[in-house]
């Protein structure tokens, strides 16, 4: 599965760029007007720009409203903010800023960016009394936003060498090689990006490259003028992404005992959205060093547990021309037990809205992520708040929903000029289109013994007795041999001691279209069901010890 960037080029400005307050409409009133107010005088007791405004705007708004930021004007200090202060209430009140396109009625999601009715009202209120400037004795700091104190990083990861965006490109996709390679396994357990260029650079995303395919990438890299190469879509390595940044991210911190896993040998590949036309005409384009930083587990511990992100893609599909609503759908059955701690959606262009779910087979649903109203250049990972995780066992379906609009209406422009409407299918194209959802999980950390099956062992021997969905869900991370030499030697054991059960499973599993596990996760579960409730106690009584031999396996 190839595994694809944040966003599609076109020749739009960023989104910050929007903004403009001499071009805002507004909603009447005065909600337009910085001088026009409800009275002459501020009303005694109304929020002030020190007294509560100030606050709020630094905590939501300047980390992409600063100098030299990815927005196109700064809002750091009073005189920055009076100009633009009826601007600010109206886009504040009509919720276009600060953007956040989740939904919040599905899942609690940290470090939302969405103001709330209060926090709205407080805007209006100001607006109403006048916008007052205040006292700057009344201003009290936002607290910091994130979790835990992180300290200095461990490990910054940056290019070996800086690369200036190509301005006949308005959208330049550019992938970089990290200068690192690691030496040794490696457990991450926070991340933050160090965007260089806020003006140009638009997003950023970060993919491992695994030992196998280190070659590949360097090859690629070697072969295009200039530092890096050009890409889109995938990087030309099969490694999943593991950190991003858009404007407005804080650090990305994982729960206790969390980490990502970098296995030896492997590098880093950055790849950056680089939006040129954030630049004056005659500008010359800065070179930008974009760098990631890293927060590692100290030498010799161990996490408890592991997260990665997974791509779970609908890649079958078409989009006819002109249609102005289509659907498009992937059910996906779950094998394994894990805690889904956050998604990250993703579409192109055409993309007008997009939902995950997962159907419980306890017959309850849980709504993940609901972007009602997608817009591509807000797209990021979305982390769930410590009591949102969501808990998926196997044999639960993960529902993905994509909607379109391929209307002549809703074409993108390119080089000043809409295009008509054409078939669209899945592709890594800037004018292809995708309907796919990471999924970030946290699983067990299986600790490498040396053993075939060390740590199925441990997990199986886990498992309360008769229990067929712990049994299956031991097996993804054990590894790809283990699990296959697991499966062969209960088939062979089966086959002697509970044959009529085994055959049921058999017939079962020869109908089903999918890959095994995912099988005896989905339709074949109750025959799986019956089957363990008959092989557990005799394979935990030793009676399979010799067929388990070949796993390195006793019980």
């Amino acid at each position: 599965m190839t595994l694809v960037a944040w966003g599609c080029g076109t020749d739009t400005a960023s989104p910050a760029a929007d903004l403009d307050a001499s071009e805002i409409a507004t909603d009447g009133g005065n909600a337009g007007d910085p001088d026009a107010s409800s009275d002459d005088a501020p009303t005694v007791g109304a929020p002030t720009y020190h007294g509560g405004i100030r606050a709020l705007i630094e905590q939501e708004c300047v980390s992409c409203h600063t100098t030299g930021g990815a927005a196109p004007f700064p809002l750091e200090t009073w005189a920055d903010v009076e100009p633009l202060r009826g601007a600010l209430v109206a886009v504040v009140s009509s919720g276009s800023m600060p953007p956040w396109t989740p939904a919040t009625d599905c899942r609690d999601i940290d470090d939302d960016r969405a103001l709330d009715a209060d926090e709205i009202a407080l805007f209006t209120a100001w607006r109403d009394a006048g916008f007052p400037e205040g006292d700057p004795a009344d201003y009290v700091p936002p607290a910091p936003r994130g979790g835990r104190a992180l300290g200095e990083p461990d490990l910054v990861l940056a290019p070996t060498e800086a690369y200036t965006p190509n301005t006949a490109l308005p959208d330049d996709y550019r992938c970089l090689l990290l200068d690192h390679t690691f030496d040794e396994q490696t457990f991450f357990v926070a991340s933050d990006v160090i965007p260089g260029e806020r003006r140009v650079v638009h997003h950023v995303l970060f993919y491992v490259v695994p030992p196998d395919d280190v070659a590949a990438v360097e090859r690629r890299d070697a072969a295009d003028a200039g530092p890096g190469y050009t890409c889109f879509g995938g990087t030309g390595g099969s490694g999943g992404p593991i950190a991003g940044w858009v404007p407005g991210m804080v650090a990305s911190q994982y729960p206790e005992g969390a980490a990502v896993v970098i296995e030896p040998g492997s590098r880093v590949v950055m790849q950056v959205h680089y939006n040129t036309l954030a630049l004056e005409s005659a500008e010359e384009p800065p070179a930008d060093t974009t760098r990631l930083a890293l927060w590692l587990l100290p030498a010799g511990q161990l996490p408890t547990s592991r997260v990665d992100i997974l791509g779970v893609p609908q890649s079958d599909f078409l989009l006819p021309a002109g249609e102005p609503r289509v659907e498009v759908t992937r059910e996906f059955t779950i094998p394994w037990f894990a805690e889904v701690i956050g998604v990250a959606p993703h579409m192109h262009t055409l993309g007008t809205e997009i939902r995950g779910r997962v159907d419980h087979r306890t017959g309850d649903s849980s709504c993940l992520v609901d972007i009602p109203a997608w817009d591509f250049n807000w797209q990021q990972f979305y982390r769930f708040t410590p009591d949102a995780v969501a808990q998926v066992r196997p044999g639960d379906k993960f529902q993905l929903e994509c909607v379109y609009d391929n209307s002549a209406e809703h074409q993108p422009i390119v080089n000043g000029r809409q295009l008509d409407p054409r078939d669209v299918r899945w592709g890594e194209g800037t004018l292809d289109e995708m309907c796919l959802m990471y999924l970030i999980v946290r699983t067990p950390f299986a600790v490498d013994d040396g053993t075939l099956c060390g740590a199925y062992d441990r997990c199986y021997r886990g498992c309360d007795g008769g229990d067929a969905d712990c049994f299956l869900g031991c097996l993804p991370s054990s590894g790809e041999e283990c699990a296959s030499c697991v499966l062969d030697a209960y088939n062979t054991c089966v086959a002697r001691e509970c044959p009529r059960p085994g055959l049921a499973l058999l017939d079962c599993l020869r109908d089903c279209d999918e890959d095994t596990t995912s099988c005896l996760a989905g339709e074949c579960h109750d025959a799986l069901d019956d089957v363990y409730a008959c092989i557990d106690p005799i394979a935990r009584a030793g009676d399979c010890n010799a067929e388990l031999a070949a796993c390195e396996l006793e019980y």
